[in-house]
This record gives C-alpha cells, sequence and structure tokens, in this order.
C-alpha cells in the first residue's frame, strides 16, 4: 500500500509489498535519484537502517525496511541508477552493512561539491539555505526511527532531506561546471564511495578500550578500565543500547581511579552513586572490578609508549614550508580552501617521500590526480631545487 500524507512535502510511504513492487518499476525508468537513509546507532548498540528516502520524477518515496518488504529486487534496480546524496559516506557504509549494497552508477555528492565551492555551512540546511534559499528544520536527527508506528511529523522530516536535493545537485553541477571542477568532484565522490565499501567494524581488544582519558592511567588503573570496559560492552550488547547510553567514558575512567585506589574491595562505597545500575548489571559491574582486583602485574595492560620523534632536519622543514606556500597559491588560484589541497600529514609526507612520492600517493589514493595535476610541476621544482 502507498500512502501519500497530507502534508508538505508530500511523499509516499512504502510498506507493503504491492507498493514496493510498482515503486520498483517507476525506479527503473528513473536516470537520477535523490537517496538518504535514517539509522538508529544513537539508540541501538547494533545500527540498522529504518528508513531509505528517495527523490526522483518529481515524487518522494519513503521505503520502511523495518515493514519486513523483501528489497532484493528494488535495491538491485536502485544501484544501476546515478544517486545524489548529502554526505554519502555514512549512507552507502550503513547501505552495504545492512543490505550488502554496492552503487554501480555515478555517485554525485552534494556535501563534497560544497566543499569544492567553499560553502562555509555544509551541514544539509546550511547549503540549502545558501544555494536554493531553502529553510529545513533538522530538530529531529537523534529521535529513533527504530519506533513503530513513525509519527506523520517524522515522516515529513524525513521525507524533506531529499525533498530539495536533485535541485541541489543540479544547481551544484552548473557551478562546478563554470569552474571546471566537475572532475574533481568526481574523483572526489568516487574516493568516497570507495572508502565506504572498503569499511571494516573490527573489534580490536587491545586498542578500543583505551577511551578518552586513559593516557594518564597508571598500568593497575588501567587494568580496572579495561574490565569496566569490557563490561560496558557486554551489557551494551545485551541491551542493545549504545554503549554511551549504558556509561559514559568519563565516568568509567572516574571509577577505574577510585576502584585502584582502594586497599580492600568495597562496593557499596564504589557503587554508592551509581543511581542506574542494578540487579544483573550491578551484579557483573562487581565482577569486573573483583577481576580487574586480582590480576597480578604481569596481567595489567602496559601504558602507551610515546617516543618522541627524532627533531626534523633543517632541509625537510624547509622542504615543508615550500609546500605549504605552493598549496596556499594554488588554493588561491583556484579559489579553493588550501586544505582541499593537502592536508598537514600528507605535506609532511611529500616532504620526506621526496619526487618519487607524488606519484606513489596517488597510487595508494591519498592524493587525488587533480591533487597531483596541480602540484607536479611546482613540487619538482621544489625537488629539484633544495
Amino acid at each position: 500500500m502507498s500512502t501519500t500524507l497530507n502534508a508538505e512535502p508530500l511523499f509516499h510511504y512504502i510498506s507493503h509489498a504491492t507498493a514496493l513492487s510498482d515503486l520498483t518499476g517507476k525506479l527503473s525508468s528513473a536516470s537520477n535519484v535523490a537517496v538518504d537513509i535514517e539509522a538508529d546507532s544513537f539508540h541501538h548498540y547494533y545500527p540498522k537502517v529504518c528508513l531509505i528516502q528517495l527523490s526522483f520524477d518529481g515524487n518522494n518515496y519513503i521505503v520502511d525496511p523495518l515493514a519486513g518488504l523483501d528489497l532484493s529486487d528494488f535495491l538491485k534496480e536502485l544501484k544501476t541508477k546515478n544517486l545524489i546524496f548529502h554526505d554519502s559516506g555514512y549512507d552507502l557504509r550503513m547501505l552495504k552493512l545492512s543490505f550488502g549494497f554496492e552503487p554501480e552508477g555515478e555517485i554525485f555528492d552534494t556535501m563534497l561539491a560544497g566543499k569544492l565551492l567553499k560553502i562555509e555551512s555544509l551541514n544539509l540546511a546550511g547549503i540549502l539555505q545558501t544555494v536554493l534559499n531553502v529553510s529545513i528544520s533538522k530538530s529531529s536527527q537523534k529521535a529513533d526511527w527504530s519506533r513503530r508506528p513513525l509519527p506523520e511529523s517524522l515522516l515529513r522530516y524525513a521525507a524533506m532531506d531529499t525533498h530539495h536535493l536533485l535541485e541541489l545537485a543540479e544547481k551544484l553541477e552548473q557551478q562546478l561546471r563554470g569552474q571546471n571542477q566537475t572532475g574533481w568532484h568526481q574523483q572526489m565522490c568516487r574516493r568516497s564511495v570507495q572508502a565506504a565499501m572498503n569499511h571494516t567494524q573490527k573489534f580490536n581488544p587491545e586498542k578500543d578500550w583505551r577511551v578518552k582519558g586513559s593516557s594518564r592511567l597508571t598500568p593497575r588503573q588501567l587494568a580496572f578500565l579495561k574490565q569496566l570496559w569490557l563490561w560496558r560492552e557486554k551489557q551494551a550488547q545485551h541491551a542493545d543500547l549504545p554503549p554511551f547510553r549504558i556509561f559514559l567514558n568519563e565516568r568509567l575512567v572516574a571509577l577505574a581511579i577510585r576502584a585502584e585506589s582502594q586497599t580492600k574491595l568495597d562496593f557499596d562505597a564504589l557503587c554508592r552513586d551509581i543511581k542506574h545500575c542494578k540487579g544483573q548489571r550491578l551484579a557483573a559491574l562487581c565482577k569486573a572490578i573483583k577481576k580487574a582486583f586480582e590480576q597480578k602485574p604481569a596481567q595489567w595492560p602496559k601504558t602507551k609508549a610515546f617516543s618522541r620523534a627524532p627533531r626534523p632536519d633543517k632541509q625537510f622543514l624547509e622542504r615543508v614550508e615550500k609546500i605549504r606556500d605552493v598549496c596556499k597559491k594554488i588554493a588561491e588560484q583556484n579559489n579553493l580552501s588550501v586544505e582541499l589541497i593537502l592536508s598537514r600529514a600528507i605535506i609532511g609526507k611529500l616532504a620526506r617521500a621526496g619526487s618519487e612520492g607524488l606519484d606513489e600517493m596517488v597510487r595508494e589514493d591519498s592524493i587525488l590526480p587533480w591533487q597531483a595535476d596541480l602540484l607536479r610541476k611546482p613540487l619538482k621544482e621544489i625537488f629539484n631545487n633544495p
């Protein structure tokens, strides 16, 4: 069943097989399709795509992936289209994670276009205001999109995310063409797609628990922190909640410090101010603290070793400064933000690598071909005249 809710923007809410089949048929004749998703990572440990919004041929659609639909034919058709996203990276990662979705057509990312065009505010609301003089609300960004039924106000909000995207992309493409930057934008979009397709979420038990603030802890305090972090992770998985909803990082660090300071475990004193942690969760917390308390020094995690890098030589520092000056000059000549030419890290890497470094970095995709084309001649002068 396809329902057009009586509100602006008008859209079709797709929650039944017949409506999805009809949408798939209409999609087959479309060329360019604006796409956005809503996921529930703010509310769940295991994030998933909760809505897929589409706009094409003057119509807006919201597909409900949680309605028990078979999306395979729909997604098979969608992946062949030229797709317009705003900040495509997260959406494509989530579509790949949830459905194995891999786009085959071109991607036009309006946020990346905004970067090239030096638009100051790059969020969707800001760029729509700047380019189309359209105001949209972003008040529902932290909504729980897995709720069903979703209120009409949230569905209208979701539909707005693609309602203007095709027009926005058209305007941005005209501006890019006027600055001879369409090829540059395509390269940036393709790199963003590649990064999203190659993205993996792997748990690293030796690194992931080292949260902000852990670098100042002693090895024994780190032992408590690691066990507390592992406890929080298990609780979050069990409750299907993001870890911060169980226990904030700063509270983990503070509790690790307090636990380590005790010569004899006093769980009542430790847990006195943990109001929301009760029953089995509190029992598991006490068990984690006890495990850390009983560990021997050989079992404690090691503090991070901070090795001082050797002081850069004068020639290297001079190269860095010359490359920075070249980047500033190129940015001014092409009306670009200097950060779009090279990042500070890449400048340092280039200064060390010398003349062969540029092509190698293009091959490894840390420098795009258009950036290399702008840099090749001035860098050759720098490296040939140390």
